[in-house]
């Protein structure tokens, strides 16, 4: 027999192996690790619930869009409201200009006739101060109103973004 001279041939090996398996321990060779083993796997992820996290984010990013688009609209409508008051208030100032406009003109014709009377000796100092105080006054209303109309053009030229075009202002970037 060739295994009684050296145990280790392969021929020896294959008829140890055939006599095991005959001889009813086939799982011996198995723990001694004596076949080569192969291994052949595939993993499936099946997520049972959906991808919660996905889902989360999604959601978040949503939530978020809406909330920018939302403060989109509300600046929008803010703006509006602004150049609206804006334009009510130069309105409202060249109103107020125009009706100075016509109170100096009146205290003036006013003053120029009391004057008159006061050369023709109808009148005196007295009437004549007054006519001259309501006058000052009345060009100090002016003044006012003229200022008035001033901010408020330039707080509609704020308000739709024209102030440094309308005074002639240019600016340059830098690279």
């Amino acid at each position: 027999p060739p295994c009684s001279t050296d145990p280790n041939p392969p021929a020896c090996q294959q008829q140890q192996a055939t006599l095991e398996l005959l001889t009813g321990n086939p799982y011996n060779g198995i723990f001694r690790n004596k076949y080569p083993t192969f291994r052949i796997g595939v993993q499936f992820n099946l997520p049972l619930f959906g991808d919660k996290t996905a889902k989360a984010q999604l959601g978040r990013s949503l939530v978020e869009g809406e909330r920018i688009e939302t403060q989109r609209e509300q600046l929008e409508q803010n703006i509006q409201v602004d150049v609206r008051n804006a334009i009510q208030s130069v309105r409202t100032a060249e109103a107020r200009l125009r009706a100075a406009s016509v109170a100096r003109e009146n205290n003036a014709k006013q003053y120029e006739s009391e004057q008159r009377k006061l050369d023709a000796g109808q009148s005196d100092v007295y009437k004549v101060l007054e006519r001259q105080t309501a006058l000052t006054n009345a060009r100090s209303g002016e003044l006012r109103a003229q200022t008035e109309l001033n901010k408020a053009i330039a707080d509609l030229q704020r308000a739709t973004g024209n102030s440094l075009k309308a005074n002639d202002v240019v600016t340059m970037l830098r690279r």
